[in-house]
């Protein structure tokens, strides 16, 4: 699948890593929905989501939401 320029990272790691929105959704207990929101870019993700997707993703959290960098 060939990336768009402007694919949210959460999207990009969850393809690599040959993840469907439904798995990692059901993984860091999302509705597919939000998630789905969250890597279109038309919903912001809470803390916890973010850092529940990045656990989930095995990425810092500033690379997934750089609005989250300074937080740990």
């Amino acid at each position: 699948m060939v990336q768009q320029p402007d694919a949210h990272p959460v999207r990009i790691r969850r393809i690599t890593k040959n993840l469907t929105q439904l798995a990692l959704a059901r993984t860091v207990k999302l509705s597919p929905s939000r998630l789905c929101l969250i890597e279109r870019r038309q919903a912001e993700p809470t803390l916890q989501e973010a850092k529940k997707l990045a656990r989930a993703l095995g990425a810092p959290l500033g690379d997934l939401f750089p609005q989250f960098t300074d937080i740990h």
